[in-house]
């Protein structure tokens, strides 16, 4: 009984601290999504992102707590039985940790096929301006995609050899570098990964939208950073991507990628928006733009130290962890 306590009470922390979480955030998104329009992409992205993952880092970091909280000051001869109350969120918790995974393992098994499928298909092409290896490929979509996480690959449609400039092109793949140096391929999977109760209402698909979109135009910022004048460049390569796209079909993308997106499931308007941004970005000057951009570079990792101090702090007094005890035993004692 001891044991099913503890797991009981440990998945259920996590389910109503993250869905808690996740609703609060939601609303506060719903509530400041039009004052986050004023910011950079960079720092709208990272913005969007912190959010969309902090439900799930708190309700961890509160569950790493918990769990020794509970093996250190719960007496093995005292512990209470789970009781129905308690079992329900538990249960939709480990549900919830299930769908994770599996979201995780399919989105690999996809990424892994599909590739497969393109590099049958791919010849090696040396493009100057990228350092990883680079495949040509046959593709009814313009793509232009760095896939993998650990040992990227860049795939690029045949069409946009030919039909893009040198300067439309050297753009572009600038574009992709942007996603690269961001860590786009691995925040993707994360948020896969963290998806919860916000996808099942509009704030949720409203926060994974505007992080594709602000990812985007944080590409488009990098891309630019150091040329202005090469925006011009830029937005000429995304409206001819938007025309290369047939019309009415879906792209079949790697989960595990980033890729320079203008074709119709993006909308009009956000091609509109990207494109206006270009023109004002060609007319700033190289050390405003770099300023600007490495501000907010180091912020994932400053972000992350500051979580795992916190945690580290947390976990280091045998106090602290008798404090978390006593949340422990409010939340058995509410569920009865």
């Amino acid at each position: 009984m001891y044991e099913w306590l503890g797991l009981s009470l440990t998945l259920a922390s996590l389910f109503m601290l993250h869905a808690a979480l996740a609703l609060l955030i939601g609303w506060a998104w719903r509530r400041g999504a039009g004052h986050a329009r004023h910011l950079s992409g960079t720092a709208r992205a990272h913005l969007i992102f912190a959010l969309r993952v902090l439900p799930a880092l708190l309700a961890l970091s509160a569950v790493a707590l918990l769990l020794p909280a509970y093996l250190i000051h719960e007496p093995r001869d005292a512990a209470e039985p789970v009781s129905l109350k308690l079992a329900i969120p538990a249960a939709l918790s480990l549900l919830g940790l299930s769908l994770a995974a599996w979201r995780g393992l399919s989105a690999w098994w996809t990424t892994r096929r599909l590739v497969r499928n393109w590099m049958a298909q791919a010849v090696p092409v040396n493009l100057p301006e990228t350092a990883m290896p680079a495949y040509r490929l046959p593709h009814p979509f313009p793509v232009l995609a760095v896939v993998g996480c650990w040992r990227p690959r860049l795939f690029i449609a045949e069409q946009l050899l030919t039909e893009l400039s040198p300067a439309e092109l050297s753009a572009a793949l600038a574009h992709e570098r942007g996603h690269w140096q961001s860590g786009d391929n691995f925040k993707r999977v994360a948020l896969r990964l963290c998806r919860d109760v916000l996808t099942l209402v509009p704030s949720g698909r409203a926060l994974d939208q505007a992080w594709h979109e602000a990812a985007e135009e944080a590409a488009d910022e990098f891309a630019v950073a150091k040329q202005p004048a090469m925006a011009l460049s830029l937005a000429s390569a995304l409206i001819k991507l938007a025309r290369m796209a047939p019309v009415g079909m879906r792209a079949a993308l790697p989960v595990h990628a980033s890729y320079v997106t203008a074709w119709a499931e993006n909308g009009e308007p956000q091609l509109a928006r990207r494109v206006k941004r270009l023109l004002q970005l060609a007319d700033q000057k190289p050390a405003a733009m770099s300023v600007a951009s490495r501000r907010w570079r180091y912020a994932p990792r400053l972000g992350l130290a500051v979580w795992l101090m916190g945690l580290a702090y947390g976990l280091s007094d045998t106090e602290h962890l008798a404090l978390v005890q006593r949340f422990n035993e409010l939340i058995v004692h509410a569920l009865r």
